[in-house]
């Protein structure tokens, strides 16, 4: 079993995350954990399983991350599960109605890349989890770290 993570990260949480995951399940699999910008296509060969992480920027991925997603070969990918993460601000503690409108309306990064992955890569189920960051830039809440282990765990099994 190869398990790829590919994410990007703008203040590091998203990277904790990713890093975290890799970290849960490397005793058990051949994992890499990889920022987007430094992917490539060989990166895939031979994997079982792959993560794609990133922060919600703008109610959705980051560009780099919709590129790769773009630009991802539908044919090496069909044999492989692939899960989407993403890191984000608690709107609903906050008390702007304008992002909460915006919230419902556009989503989280995960909400983006699970259309792109349905619509482009035609898989019907994509497995999705969010971690929540204190303001905008971070840190990570407490605890979310294990829960990103937990379930980095349970999506390879």
């Amino acid at each position: 079993m190869k398990v790829v993570i590919i994410f990007d990260s703008i203040f590091g949480n998203t990277a904790k995350v990713a890093h975290a995951m890799a970290d849960a399940i490397k005793t058990n699999v051949d994992v890499k954990a990889i920022q987007v910008g430094q992917f490539s296509d060989e990166d895939l060969k031979d994997c079982t399983h792959l993560l794609i992480g990133s922060p919600t920027r703008a109610f959705g991925p980051t560009s780099a991350i919709k590129q790769m997603l773009a630009n991802l070969d539908r044919n090496s990918l069909q044999n492989v599960k692939i899960s989407v993460f993403d890191t984000r601000m608690a709107i609903d503690e906050i008390d702007v109605k304008i992002l909460k409108f915006l919230e419902k309306r556009l989503g989280y990064a995960s909400d983006t890349m699970q259309k792109i992955i349905k619509r482009r890569l035609k898989k019907q189920s994509v497995p999705w989890s969010s971690y929540i960051v204190n303001g905008s830039e971070g840190p990570l809440r407490e605890g979310e770290l294990q829960r990103a282990e937990a379930w980095a765990v349970e999506q390879i099994q």
